[in-house]
């Protein structure tokens, strides 16, 4: 009896909506876990010490999904109502312009993130700067002791310190404050997208059905939406990198005077190399998708009709297949990381590249570097190491991104059916009972550019509550005419009216996309 209690005890505590998952496993012989708070509050946001109890379970203990919370902001069911409202907006104008509704409720995070980013860059230059202070004043107290005169005071110098020490830290706390939101941003987009796609799924047409793979439709949620969240997650590099590398420029021009524009000529030879690689990467990418979506495509057609395959030994044939798809996607994908390898030297080569140039060109013609503008030059270089390394790959990450969106909305502007034709005949003013059926004059095809109607003048009406059967030989159309009532069929005229919602139970199997207690139900 003891046992029994203290599992059903268990039980209901797993099941009490007022105790977390992580609370209720801690009484069925596992170790607590992390008492990470729902709502942290404002210190332990500023300092992320919120996620210092995952850390410490993770440590000891194998972090399972319940362990770790997410933001309810990335929940996809009000994500997607939000998307789908701008994106309704975008179809009234002439050029629907996809890029603007997915921005168009994360608008006010990619400023708060931008500003976030500039703090960070800000950040970044104090180092610089302030070693130029510290040298130049310490080499000014070498030579001249104790005497004074220009020398900045003793106290300046430990401003300048504390300022060094202190620039880390606010880049680090900017830097991170904008990645963790770029990524909550990224995600609200990703998931936006997959569900947009999904419940386009559901809305084909007969025709658009015909004309979009499975492949093509798998590679939109799984990889382009996910392009779409690694743009966002170096946004800012695009406007930042520029702005920083021209201050940067500014700055040594400051230092070694003309010898700046030496490196300046480096970086210019390198700029064309660069983007000449980049457009080979952007071809390979776009290779590398047709490939992707064609192997894709044939793996599910191969599992789909696994059973025909197996019946009629067509395995060797369909393997050629896949092994054929496979090899031109690897050989284009061997191609592509190769031009990978040759952007990657080009970008860290770079700024090396820039400082020998630009030293030596000082150094021969004569000139003499002083302490302080020395150390300031190789530590404004060793600044612009990280922009011209990171912006070049951001623009490639950005076309991916705009290509990968375009062929998103390319594929939601496809013809709709089922909601599409029913809203059209019930926007005609035909008012019908709840639960009735009525079409008047339908005409129907399969295919819009088909040049024979399916089914031509049909009248129906069913009364709400009655059992109708639709009764013809093999062929005469008795499928038609239900996939003419759910929307399934193109209409091409008259109108076709259902009071309230529309279930079609197939004589195939089927199932509800959905968990296992209304499946029971349905049952």
């Amino acid at each position: 009896m003891g046992g029994g209690g203290k599992a059903s005890k268990d039980v209901e505590l797993a099941m009490d909506p007022a105790i977390g998952p992580v609370e209720a496993s801690a009484g069925i012989d596992k170790p607590p876990g992390p008492n990470t708070p729902r709502r942290p509050n404002a210190l332990s946001r500023f300092l992320f010490l919120f996620i210092d109890p995952i850390i410490r379970y993770g440590h000891k203990y194998t972090l399972e999904p319940e362990n770790v919370w997410r933001p309810d902001s990335v929940d996809t069911e009000p994500l997607y109502a939000l998307f789908d409202s701008a994106w309704r907006r975008q179809l009234l104008r002439p050029v629907p312009d996809i890029k603007r509704a997915v921005v168009a409720n994360s608008s006010w995070m990619l400023v708060y993130t931008g500003l976030l980013y500039l703090l960070s860059m800000v950040s970044q230059l104090v180092g610089p700067l302030m070693l130029q202070r510290i040298v130049g004043g310490l080499s000014c107290w070498a030579k001249q002791g104790h005497k004074g005169g220009a020398c900045p005071p003793e106290s300046d110098l430990y401003y300048y310190m504390i300022a060094i020490a202190a620039a880390p830290l606010v880049q680090s706390l900017a830097e991170n404050h904008q990645m963790f939101t770029l990524n909550i941003v990224g995600t609200k987009m990703r998931n936006a997208l997959m569900a947009a796609i999904y419940r386009k799924c559901l809305r084909l047409s007969n025709s658009a059905m015909q004309s979009e793979s499975t492949g093509k439709v798998v590679t939109l949620m799984s990889n382009d939406a996910q392009k779409v969240q690694e743009v966002i997650l170096g946004i800012h590099v695009l406007w930042g990198a520029p702005a920083l590398i021209i201050v940067i420029l500014f700055l040594l021009y400051q230092q070694v005077g003309w010898a700046t524009f030496v490196g300046l000529a480096v970086m210019l030879i390198y700029t064309p190399l660069s983007t000449m690689v980049s457009k080979k990467l952007i071809y390979y990418r776009k290779a590398l998708m047709k490939w992707t979506d064609l192997r894709v495509g044939i793996m599910n057609e191969v599992i789909n009709g696994m059973q025909m395959i197996k019946f009629y030994a067509w395995e060797g044939p369909f393997r050629a297949r896949v092994e054929d798809a496979r090899a031109n996607e690897a050989k284009t994908l061997k191609d592509m990381v190769w031009w990978q390898a040759l952007f990657a030297m080009l970008l860290f080569s770079g700024p090396i590249a820039m400082a020998v140039f630009c030293f030596g060109s000082w150094a021969l013609a004569g000139n003499v570097f002083a302490p302080a503008s020395a150390y300031t030059a190789l530590a404004l270089f060793n600044l612009l190491r990280l922009p011209l390394a990171f912006l070049p790959m951001m623009v490639t990450a950005l076309i991916n991104a705009l290509v990968a969106l375009n062929r998103i909305g390319d594929f939601l502007q496809k013809p709709e059916s089922g909601a599409a034709a029913l809203e059209g005949a019930q926007a005609s003013g035909e008012g019908v009972q709840v639960g009735a059926v009525k079409i008047t004059d339908g005409d129907f095809v399969w295919d819009e550019a088909a040049e024979e109607l399916s089914l031509r003048g049909v009248n129906l009406e069913v009364p709400p509550g009655s059992l109708t059967m639709v009764v013809g030989g093999v062929g005469s159309g008795k499928s038609s005419v239900l996939a003419a009532v759910i929307g399934q069929m193109e209409r091409t005229r008259g109108s076709v009216a259902v009071g309230g919602s529309v279930a079609y139970v197939a004589q195939t199997a089927w199932i509800i996309n959905d968990s296992v207690q209304p499946l029971r139900r349905v049952c």
